[in-house]
């Protein structure tokens, strides 16, 4: 998270620094939405491929850690996009969620031993619940894998609250009341968790930026700043939903 801040600061201070801060070009374009209003509409669209980018994991992997997940990943066949007729990946149609559910659990189960098993695991809950059909089956066969990958993110303390919300809406008259109570129990708990780590950050950047104050003027740290806001509505709203369910 320190490498992330630190980033952040010195991208701020770059850009406010530069003649001509950051240049913007049409604002009709898609490219040129503010990062508040892309989240506004990834809320909107529930579009949770791009939801899964805000605090996805509970910790950061270094860059080596990162590579070298990704490319057991790639390696084990797991969660490999659809390719079009042009034999090119096409990350826009979703995967079949019994392929995916078929080739992690054992994938999982090989990798017990893994240093990162716990970012393995909500890595892999995260992407089937995003990037696979399993939202839109509503067999039981479909919900009871749901809720296994809910239950992994429950017990990992995933910080992403929309994940919770969107699996709880499909598991609430398919669990066990009780069942339901005490998971969204602990996906509040980590929600909770998500907003003081958010507000930490934005605390951290805050400090960070005292002796710059001309860098609060530029275009980039006003829209993260921004981002922060919407990040924080959406998570209020998606807490308070769930507490409905209890």
């Amino acid at each position: 998270m320190k490498t992330a801040i630190y980033f952040f600061i010195m991208s701020v201070i770059v850009v406010a620094c530069h003649p001509n801060g950051i240049e913007k070009t049409s604002t009709n374009s898609s490219i040129n939405k503010s990062s508040a209003q892309s989240l506004r509409i990834a809320f909107e669209e529930d579009d949770l491929t791009k939801l899964m980018k805000i605090n996805s994991h509970g910790k950061e992997l270094e860059k080596e850690q990162y590579m070298s997940f990704m490319t057991k990943i790639y390696k084990s066949g797991v969660l490999l996009p659809f390719m079009n007729s042009q034999k090119r990946p096409d990350y826009s149609t979703k995967l079949l969620w019994k392929e995916a559910d078929e080739k992690i659990r054992p994938f999982l189960d090989q990798n017990k031993e893994d240093a990162d098993y716990s970012y393995l695991r909500q890595f892999c809950a995260l992407s089937v619940i995003a990037k696979t059909d399993i939202l839109k089956d509503n067999s039981d066969d479909a919900l009871d894998a749901l809720g296994y990958y809910i239950d992994i993110l429950a017990q990992e303390q995933n910080i992403s609250p929309a994940f919770f919300y969107h699996g709880f809406k499909k598991l609430k008259n398919h669990w066990p009341k009780q069942k339901l109570i005490s998971t969204v129990k602990l996906a509040l708990s980590a929600s909770e968790e998500a907003i003081r780590q958010k507000e930490e950050n934005t605390r951290n950047m805050e400090k960070a930026l005292k002796d710059y104050p001309e860098a609060k003027k530029n275009t980039f740290y006003i829209d993260q700043m921004q981002a922060s806001k919407e990040i924080d509505r959406q998570y209020q709203f998606y807490i308070k939903q769930m507490k409905a369910m209890i």
